[in-house]
């Protein structure tokens, strides 16, 4: 229907069956090399530097064919993929690999296809692998023979929880996603298969198993107005909006607009303007939200439309509009799905500004300010994923149980929201690197250096429960890394996360000294060692449960910071060493071994 459109406008013209050649190679930004603004080439040209931090891809070289007849290509440059994640850009063998410095404030400009007008497979994957163990003890009253005082387990820390707020990249779980792709230069098919908790070392758990969790075809036809470029996805994909960092979600791994999860379409258009690039989006999506009578969310529809700005690379100007609701009626159930059922439908709204700049020795930096507004929206399934939460009432982790309703602070038995609230919240990321700073762009990471980043975000809930309304979550920190030799660097990472200003001892930092280890100085893996001491500002609850440090509204089963046994069938909670308090202490000191690569 896009295509058809396009042509009776003129701007659209179909591939030239009878030349496989005359489709215009693909940049990394997924558009036409031809008509690609940035006038930057990344590392896939070796003759320009590489921005800091990225990784200088291998020349492209010629492929040979399976027996199939499909080319096998080389594994490209993928320092700048997203992280968790490595989506595909474009494909290895495009002719000529353009793209911008700039993270790009609209996500669709990924995942287009490449290629020399014939057909080939690419395959790119990112994964994090962490041994993470958490020192505790026993009570001496609770010892039985045998048992020491010291004991070792999985970390009881309350930024275990990706999907809470107080979450944090300290001591990160694991993760891994793979992207297997076939296409040309026009159109190509994407499927991921995405999981956590790596069952060698662990156990089968089915529901981090995700299996196929995307598939979609993404296309970028050949327009007629050379100053004109289209970008079309279909099928199951994520588009993420608001990522703070440079290359990624940023120090604060969340989206400040949204990471959509929906079947659908998204395209974008942009509008080459001598040295402004103007880019439009639009997208349209369904999600499916788990059945169980226990969850309130039903099937959900997204709307959502972008707009941005951009001057040379080096400034970015966006403006996001995404919305979800819900009209689903009530499903057959048990009788134990009561209070689940006759909800009102539901809908949450989100939009607003970001300015995103990446300037040679200033520095990057990011910012933006985004409002949310919820209005019966606990029906509103996970199709927005949003400053740490996954849709409206998506089990515990919607934004109602992260932001718009929270402990019963005042003891007043009052904790209901209605699903109706809003949250204000902005966000800042800068990042500097000392090389840069002296050097300008010639330099680009072969060498040793400081790189230091500074970020926050600060959030105002308005809710129709009084124990939450009108309280500022805040969260800020700053990270830096020596590198000292190419092998090897020392780091630090700090961060304050203060989730309610009305009881300041919910509060707590954490400071974490490590080491890193690389086989050169810009690579695609990095070995991290590191040891976290968490500091509380009220460890123990004692008489009043909510006056102390709090683990997350939906505690990771079955043994995070907060499960309790009865979280899953069958299942031990939470290890506590006083039987007499189910609710298990924090954790001071944990220690990580980290590998993460990405290609």
């Amino acid at each position: 229907m896009l295509s058809t459109t396009l042509l009776a406008l003129g701007l659209f013209e179909p591939p030239k069956g009878a030349d496989p050649n005359a489709p215009a190679p693909v940049t990394a930004s997924g558009l036409p090399a031809s008509e690609d603004p940035s006038g930057f080439r990344p590392p896939g040209d070796a003759s320009d530097p590489v921005p800091a931090g990225t990784v200088a891809a291998d020349p492209v070289e010629s492929h040979a064919e399976d027996v199939a007849g499909m080319p096998v290509v080389d594994m490209d440059n993928r320092a700048g993929a997203e992280v968790p994640g490595a989506r595909p850009n474009v494909f290895p063998d495009s002719a000529d690999q353009q793209g911008s410095r700039l993270g790009r404030l609209l996500s669709s400009r990924g995942g287009g296809p490449g290629g020399a007008g014939g057909w080939s497979f690419d395959f790119h994957g990112y994964f994090r692998a962490p041994m993470r163990v958490g020192q505790g003890t026993r009570d001496d009253a609770e010892r039985a023979d045998g048992q020491g005082k010291t004991t070792f387990h999985l970390p009881l820390v309350p930024d275990d929880q990706y999907l809470g707020y107080a979450y944090t990249l300290h001591n990160p779980r694991d993760w891994a996603e793979l992207y297997f792709s076939v296409g040309n230069q026009v159109a190509a098919g994407t499927v991921s298969i995405q999981a956590f908790n790596f069952t060698d070392s662990s156990w089968k758990e089915s529901n981090a198993q995700f299996g196929i969790a995307q598939a979609f075809v993404t296309l970028t036809p050949k327009l007629k107005a050379k100053k004109v470029a289209l970008l079309w996805k279909i099928g199951s994909f994520d588009n993420r909006y608001g990522a703070a960092g440079r290359y990624d979600a940023g120090e604060l791994d969340t989206y400040l607009f949204g990471r959509t999860h929906a079947m659908g379409e998204s395209g974008r258009l942009e509008f080459t303007l001598n040295k402004f690039v103007l880019g439009l989006e639009h997208g349209l999506g369904a999600t499916r939200p788990d059945p169980s009578v226990y969850n309130a969310a039903r099937f959900t529809l997204l709307n959502h439309a972008h707009a941005s700005l951009e001057w040379r690379n080096d400034v970015e100007v966006g403006f996001h509009y995404l919305q979800a609701f819900a009209r689903e009626e009530d499903r057959h159930g048990p009788a134990i799905d009561a209070a689940n059922r006759n909800l009102p439908d539901g809908d949450m709204l989100v939009l607003g500004p970001e300015l995103r700049i990446d300037w040679g020795r200033i520095g990057y930096f990011y910012t933006g300010l985004s409002w949310i507004r919820a209005r019966r929206a606990r029906v509103v399934g996970p199709s927005i994923e949003v400053i740490h939460s996954k849709g409206g009432g998506q089990w515990n982790f919607g934004l109602i149980d992260n932001y718009l309703e929270g402990p019963d602070s005042d003891g007043d038995g009052n904790g209901t929201s209605n699903g109706n609230g809003e949250v204000l919240s902005w966000m800042l990321q800068t990042e500097h690197s000392l090389q840069k700073i002296m050097k300008g762009d010639s330099f680009w990471g072969e060498g040793r250096d400081l790189v230091f980043k500074l970020y926050t975000m600060v959030n105002h809930v308005k809710s129709d429960d009084e124990d939450v309304d009108g309280i500022l979550k805040v969260k800020y920190g700053a990270d830096a890394l020596f590198s000292a030799l190419s092998w090897f660097g020392v780091g630090a990472r700090y961060t304050r996360v203060q989730p309610n200003s009305r009881v300041p001892e919910q509060s707590f930092s954490a400071i974490s000294p490590r080491l890193v280890f690389r086989t050169r100085w810009v690579t695609r893996e990095e070995i991290s060692v590191s040891y976290t001491r968490y500091i509380y500002n009220q460890r123990g609850c004692g008489p009043d449960p909510v006056r102390c440090v709090q683990p997350p509204s939906a505690p990771v089963p079955p043994e995070g910071y907060g499960s309790a046994s009865d979280a899953a069938t069958n299942s031990r909670g939470a290890p506590t060493g006083n039987s007499d308090d189910p609710m298990s202490t924090a954790d001071n000191n944990v220690f990580m071994i980290k590998a993460t690569m990405w290609w």
